[in-house]
C-alpha cells in the first residue's frame, strides 16, 4: 500500500500467497454459537492512492490464495460448517490523475475433497471469492491477465444443513468496466461424486458476476442432489454482469462431463437456470435422473425468456 501527495507512486505484490490447509486430523466438529471453521476477509492486494494528480501503479503478480480440505470432517457446528468469507485478491488505485490497476497470473483456488459436513445450523460450505481491479484516477488503465478462481468439491457428504448445503460466489471483474480489459482469465467451479441432500434452504446456490466477456464455467458429474427442502441447484448471476460468458455442462456438454448427477425430489425445482441469455448461458444436462419430466422441474428459458436454456 502507498500513497502520494505528488509525482507519482507504486505498489507490487509479486510471488506471495497465502495457503490454508486442513486435513483429516482436523476435527471442526461440535462448536456451539459457532462454525466449524470461520476465515474471514483473506485479502491479498496491491493499493496506492493520492489526493493529487500523481501517477500511480498497482499491480499483483504471481500471487495465490489457495484453501485446501482433505477428508476433514465439519458437522454438527451451531453456524456453517466450512465459512470462507470474503477472499479477496486485488490491484486497487484511488485517486490520482493517471492510474494503473493491474492483476496478472494469480489466482484463488478452493478445494474440499472426501470430507463429511452434516448436521450444520447454517450452511454446509459457504465461499465467497472476488478477483479483481479496481481504478478510480482520472485516466484508468486496469487489466486481469491469467488469472482465475477456481472451486473443485470432490467425494463429499455435504447434507441436512439448516441453511444451504453449498452457497459459491465468486466474481471476477475490473471496475469501471471501461478501464481495461480481461484476457486468459476464468472461473472455473468443478463438482464430481459429491452427495448434497436434505438441506433446508436447498442443495446448491451459485453466483456469478464476470465483465469484458471473462468466461465462468460449471462442470457436474455423478452428484446426489436430493431431497432439499427448496430448490436443488439454483443457477444466478450478479446484476449488470451480463458481459461475461456462462458455459454449464452438467451432462454432454462441452466441458466433458458424462452426467450421472441425481437432481431428484427437491422441493420447488431441481434446477432453476437464471443466468441471463445474454451470457451464452445454454445448460447441457443430459444423463441424469429427474423427479419425473425434466421440463416439469426445471427452470430455463422456456419459462422465462431473458433466461439461459437447460437441454435435459
Amino acid at each position: 500500500q502507498n500513497n502520494s501527495a505528488s509525482g507519482s507512486a507504486s505498489a507490487t505484490v509479486a510471488r506471495s500467497s497465502v495457503n490454508t490447509s486442513f486435513t483429516g486430523t482436523n476435527n471442526l466438529s461440535g462448536n456451539d454459537d459457532d462454525e466449524g471453521i470461520y476465515m474471514n476477509e483473506t485479502h491479498l492486494y496491491a493499493r496506492t492512492y493520492s489526493s493529487t494528480t500523481a501517477s500511480l501503479t498497482s499491480t499483483v503478480t504471481g500471487s495465490s490464495i489457495n484453501s485446501t480440505f482433505s477428508g476433514v470432517t465439519a458437522s454438527n457446528n451451531d453456524s456453517t460448517g466450512i465459512h470462507l468469507s470474503d477472499q479477496e485478491l486485488f490491484a486497487e488505485v484511488s485517486g490520482g490523475g493517471i492510474g494503473f490497476a493491474n492483476v496478472n497470473n494469480s489466482s484463488i483456488n478452493n478445494s474440499i475433497t472426501n470430507s463429511t459436513i452434516l448436521n450444520n445450523g447454517g450452511s454446509g460450505v459457504d465461499i465467497q471469492n472476488y478477483l479483481y481491479t479496481n481504478n478510480t484516477s482520472a485516466t484508468p488503465t486496469s487489466s486481469l491477465v491469467n488469472t482465475r478462481i477456481s472451486n473443485t468439491f470432490s467425494g463429499n457428504n455435504i447434507s441436512n444443513s439448516t441453511g444451504y448445503g453449498v452457497y459459491l460466489l465468486s466474481e471476477l471483474f475490473v471496475s469501471p468496466p471501461s478501464s481495461g480489459t480481461i484476457t486468459g482469465s476464468s472461473i472455473v467451479d468443478r463438482l464430481t461424486n459429491n452427495t448434497i441432500n436434505n438441506n433446508s434452504d436447498g442443495g446448491i446456490y451459485f453466483v456469478y458476476f464476470v465483465n469484458q466477456s471473462a468466461p465462468a464455467t460449471l462442470m457436474m458429474q455423478g452428484n446426489q442432489v436430493n431431497n432439499n427442502a427448496d430448490i436443488g441447484v439454483y443457477l444466478t448471476a450478479s446484476t449488470n454482469d451480463d458481459t461475461g460468458l456462462f458455459t454449464g455442462d452438467l451432462g454432454g456438454g462441452s466441458l466433458g462431463s458424462t452426467g450421472g448427477n441425481s437432481f431428484r425430489n427437491n422441493i420447488g425445482l431441481d434446477l432453476y437456470n437464471g443466468i441471463p441469455a445474454t451470457m451464452s448461458a445454454t445448460i447441457s444436462a443430459t444423463g441424469n435422473t429427474w423427479t419425473g419430466s425434466p421440463e416439469a422441474t426445471i427452470f430455463d428459458a422456456a419459462d422465462d425468456a431473458t433466461k439461459g436454456d437447460v437441454l435435459p
